[in-house]
């Protein structure tokens, strides 16, 4: 396939994605016109609550596609320094609590020789992010979240696993696709990029990926920085 058959084609998956949340936000912005119109406070409330999830879709969908794009056009410059993983994971985690609230127990171990790692750190806290997301939107409430580090000889393993839906052994090889979703996603919301931005950016750090995951059993993603 051409660079320009490959650009049209995301080009294409990125705003058939788009069309959903915008025409979420633009029905929603229908509804408050009347809700306002009738004085309803407690509607008008509900519907601007609607619209905020739609715009907040909007900017990930967006942010997650130009990364994407950068990743895979080797537009993503690579600074290496001493990274403490401790608190790049607490960092990640901060951002992702409002999603997990107290609904998800998230415990973190890492192992006294793998405590740092020289690497490019952005890359690395977006790789973490993608995966500890995931593991959130595809686990039950009151379900556990490990992550780990530890040492595997020479290199640094880092791992995020879950008590989530799983994925079935048949999609494995389809899930690093960008906008590709497991049938058994179901109604859980999401633009399948994730993990399309995980693989990109581990290749340019040089690190593998590996999968274990059973379906209704949970799922760990393992990345080894070489």
């Amino acid at each position: 396939m051409s660079k320009r058959n490959s650009k049209n084609n995301f080009i294409e998956m990125v705003t058939h994605q788009l069309r959903t949340p915008l025409s979420t936000v633009q029905s929603s912005i229908d509804l408050l016109e009347l809700y306002i119109q009738k004085g309803n406070k407690a509607r008008q409330l509900q519907i601007l609550n609607k619209v905020r999830k739609g715009l907040s879709e909007l900017r990930k969908i967006i942010d997650q596609s130009t990364l994407l794009y950068k990743s895979e056009t080797n537009k993503v410059d690579v600074i290496k320094k001493k990274v403490y993983l401790r608190q790049l994971i607490n960092d990640i985690i901060e951002s992702v609590i409002t999603d997990a609230s107290d609904k998800h127990l998230i415990n973190v171990v890492i192992e006294n020789n793998a405590e740092t790692v020289n690497t490019d750190e952005f890359i690395l806290k977006e790789i973490l992010l993608n995966l500890l997301a995931n593991a959130i939107k595809y686990s039950p409430e009151g379900g556990q979240i490990k992550i780990a580090a530890y040492m595997r000889g020479n290199n640094v393993v880092l791992s995020v696993k879950d008590e989530g839906i799983g994925i079935p052994s048949s999609e494995t090889d389809k899930i690093f696709d960008p906008f590709y979703r497991c049938e058994n996603a179901g109604e859980i919301e999401g633009a399948g990029l994730g993990l399309s931005i995980v693989r990109q950016l581990a290749g340019i750090l040089r690190a593998e990926i590996e999968i274990d995951s059973k379906v209704n059993k949970g799922t760990e993603f393992k990345v080894i920085l070489l």
